[in-house]
C-alpha cells in the first residue's frame, strides 16, 4: 500500500492575500478552475496542493487537516479499523471533488484520505455539502468535540 500527502488546508481570515504571499515567496500558482470566493484559494506547486479557506466564526486559524493519497481505499480503511478500533471517519459526499474519508491520529489531527481521482469528481461539486463534511463546519471527529481524555 503506497501513501503520499496530496494537500494541506489552512483557514485564513485573509485567503487571497496567504496565497499571494506562497506565490511570491515558493513560486506556487493559483489554481482558477476550483476556487471560489466562497471556498478560498487553491494553489499548487506541482505535487502537493495548498487550499486557503475563509475561517468562519468560531474557527481557528491555520493548519486545519492534511489530505493523503492511498492506491488502495478498502485496504487502508480495514486498516484503520483493525489497528485503531475506535477511531471513525466521515465519507465526504460523491459530488466533493475532494473525495474520500475525513478522520484523524490518535493525537487529535485531522487528515483526510482519498484513493486515486476520478474524474467524475471534478464535475459539478456540491460546494455547500463539500464544505461541511471537509471541515468547514465543525464535525464530530472535531478534536474540540471530542472529550479530551477519551482513550483511543
Amino acid at each position: 500500500m503506497t501513501a503520499r500527502i496530496n494537500h494541506v488546508a489552512t483557514m485564513s481570515d485573509n485567503s487571497r492575500f496567504m496565497g499571494i504571499t506562497y506565490e511570491t515567496l515558493f513560486g506556487m500558482w493559483f489554481d482558477e478552475s476550483v476556487a471560489s470566493p466562497r471556498y478560498g484559494e487553491v494553489l499548487r506547486d506541482g505535487n502537493v496542493t495548498l487550499n486557503i479557506h475563509p475561517r468562519l466564526p468560531g474557527q481557528r486559524l491555520g493548519l486545519d487537516h492534511f489530505g493523503i493519497e492511498v492506491d488502495d481505499m478498502a485496504a487502508t480503511l480495514d486498516k484503520l479499523e483493525f489497528d485503531y478500533p475506535k477511531i471513525g471517519w466521515i465519507d465526504r459526499p460523491d459530488s466533493c471533488p475532494f473525495s474520500g474519508h475525513i478522520t484523524h491520529d490518535p493525537a487529535g489531527s485531522i487528515f483526510a484520505r482519498r484513493g486515486p481521482i476520478r474524474a467524475s469528481r471534478r464535475a459539478s461539486p456540491d460546494r455547500q455539502l463539500c464544505e461541511m463534511v471537509q471541515g468547514r463546519t465543525r464535525h464530530p471527529l472535531s478534536p474540540s468535540l471530542r472529550n479530551s481524555d477519551q482513550e483511543i
